[in-house]
């Protein structure tokens, strides 16, 4: 039987953290994610039926609402008041 050391523990080496979420815009429910990882955070809108699409009228507003805002619950109120 073949022998196994383990040399090194094993630790996190790349990590991504995807948070998902809806909000209400102009009467319309959007979907959304929001991506983030050492190489910088990514934004994306639901548009329906599996796409997802970068640019949007939403999305600046979006941004900045999590940019701002430290839990999901402040950023609905956020939102409100952006719109």
């Amino acid at each position: 039987m073949a022998k196994l050391t383990v040399k090194k523990a094993a630790s996190i080496v790349y990590s991504k953290t995807v948070w998902e979420g809806i909000i209400e815009y102009d009467g319309k429910d959007f979907g959304y994610r929001y991506a983030e990882d050492e190489n910088g955070s990514e934004l994306f809108i639901h548009k329906g039926d599996h796409n997802w699409i970068t640019e949007h009228p939403v999305k600046d507003l979006l941004q900045e609402a999590i940019w701002n805002t430290k839990t999901q619950k402040n950023l609905v109120v956020t939102m409100k008041v952006l719109k």
